[in-house]
């Protein structure tokens, strides 16, 4: 009988032929190697190199592909070790054969433990695709891996069906955006708004993103105006023994980017920056419905007396008691909701008005207000957000 290609891989796995290799990750803005991705390649007795995909295929048709997938995971454990303080996060792609093994994260997290691995210096890689078959099964598989403390990567995210199902129930950490994505659908305008739509959804769900295949300067500079965090591709590096990458690991060269965050930065980015200086620049920021009588308050740094969400008119029942005198009348004919609704009706983008306020503690606050209309596009509710800035404190 003819040997298959599992009795060779158990062979090669004796006589070390199995060689783990390693894809460097790196910050897409400022080109530092931050991650890496481990591979195999196996290299027979005469010296030719298989690359993963003579190989692979045919033992994912069998439980033998597990096997390898531990093999691969104990070497890039060894190398972490061996790495110590050196060591950046590895990753390594697990098949969905796995979802059978029993106790498959325990074992995990026992090869973590034995050779002393930082459960956040390794990540589990499954592809979307493998989520077709066994979608449940594969969810609570990686819930179990979840809760041991070991981040989970979605490989080749946007080559398959399930995409938004996906991250609503499994608990990712990683999205690393498919090869052919990229390359294939961003050379149109449609493609380009399809890709940002992914980033927009992973930067809402505060998931890291690692764009795969980047082989040149004008793919980059996409990913970057995509606000994507990071990058492994041919342009950067190319997959390397264990050696090298350890080499690599001990240099302190990092790869040149030009990145600009003004010029080269997504509008993710730049929004958080916007947000932040907003965030400084007033201690009291309010959005409220006018067509539904309610309001949120996305800051507070006045005073504790004002509920941080509620009624509206309650809002303005509270604004009127921090005031004296004539200051109360003026408020309330200048911020109550029907005063607003008014001056939307009149036309009027935004109202402003300069009063005096006493905090709880009696300490008094002269503060400009800035209430501005704005549409919603998806509702005709008539919004404002009010801006809140303290001009001086009063003796």
């Amino acid at each position: 009988m003819e040997p298959t290609i599992v009795d060779d891989l158990f062979e090669a796995m004796e006589s070390h032929e199995l060689i783990a290799y390693y894809q460097p990750q790196y910050n897409a803005n400022t080109g530092i190697l931050v991650s890496a991705e481990a591979l195999v390649r196996w290299r027979d007795a005469e010296g030719n190199i298989k690359m993963p995909s003579e190989f692979i295929p045919e033992l994912e048709k069998t439980n033998a592909i597990t096997y390898l997938d531990w093999f691969v995971a104990e070497e890039a454990c060894k190398t972490i070790k061996e790495l110590g303080d050196r060591a950046v996060p590895i990753s390594v792609n697990f098949s969905q054969r796995h979802v059978n093994e029993k106790d498959f994260a325990s074992r995990l997290e026992r090869l973590l433990k034995r050779y002393e691995v930082d459960k956040s210096l390794f990540e589990v890689e499954i592809t979307e695709t493998a989520f077709l078959d066994e979608y449940e099964n594969i969810v609570n598989w990686g819930k179990d891996i979840h809760e041991k403390g070991i981040k989970i990567a979605i490989d080749d995210f946007g080559s398959g069906s399930t995409s938004i199902k996906l991250l609503a129930e499994m608990p990712v950490s990683v999205l690393k955006i498919d090869k052919g994505l990229m390359q294939e659908t961003s050379k149109t305008a449609e493609g380009k708004v399809a890709i940002e739509s992914i980033f927009y959804l992973a930067h809402r769900l505060n998931l890291e993103t690692v764009a795969e295949g980047v082989e040149s300067s004008s793919q980059l500079k996409l990913m970057q105006s995509f606000d994507c965090q990071k990058i492994q591709g041919f342009l950067f590096a190319k997959p390397m023994p264990k050696e090298e990458f350890m080499l690599l690991c001990g240099s302190s060269k990092n790869v040149a980017v030009n990145y600009d965050v003004l010029t080269d930065g997504g509008q993710f980015g730049t929004i958080d920056l916007l947000l932040e200086a907003i965030y400084k620049k007033y201690p009291l920021i309010v959005y409220g419905n006018l067509s539904k009588n309610s309001y949120l308050i996305m800051k507070n740094n006045v005073d504790n007396v004002i509920p941080s969400a509620g009624s509206f008119d309650e809002l303005t029942r509270v604004g009127i008691e921090m005031r004296e005198g004539e200051e109360k009348v003026i408020f309330n004919n200048t911020f109550s909701r029907l005063a607003l609704l008014k001056a939307y009706k009149e036309g009027k983008e935004m109202v402003q008005e300069v009063s005096i306020v006493t905090k709880k503690d009696g300490k008094k606050l002269k503060i400009l207000t800035n209430d501005f209309f704005v549409k919603m596009p998806s509702s005709n509710d008539i919004i404002i957000i009010g801006f809140n800035d303290v001009i001086e404190e009063i003796s």
